[in-house]
């Protein structure tokens, strides 16, 4: 994720309350849908913005967001100072 207003932000209140694997889902499945529900949540919440990309062993669709197949894709991604560390 990148922000162009540098805000740093934190999306662990996603698993405030504890997900947990069922017989039809997998612990692994659950924390990413939980995940893609909260981000669009607080973003549009405070009104921000981002661009955002992932890479991921599942499926997974966050609003807004790029799904990357690969590392290199992903690295590829970022803006070039992002990149060389800036």
């Amino acid at each position: 994720e990148v922000r162009r207003d540098r805000i740093a932000m934190s999306y662990a209140n996603a698993f405030v309350q504890p997900v947990r694997a069922t017989s039809q889902q997998s612990l692994i499945t659950a924390s990413a849908a939980a995940l893609a529900q909260y981000i669009p949540q607080l973003n549009r919440l405070y009104d921000l913005h981002a661009d955002r990309a992932l890479l991921s062993t599942l499926p997974i669709d966050i609003a807004d967001t790029r799904a990357c197949a690969s590392l290199g894709e992903l690295i590829a991604w970022l803006p070039l100072e992002q990149q060389e560390g800036k």
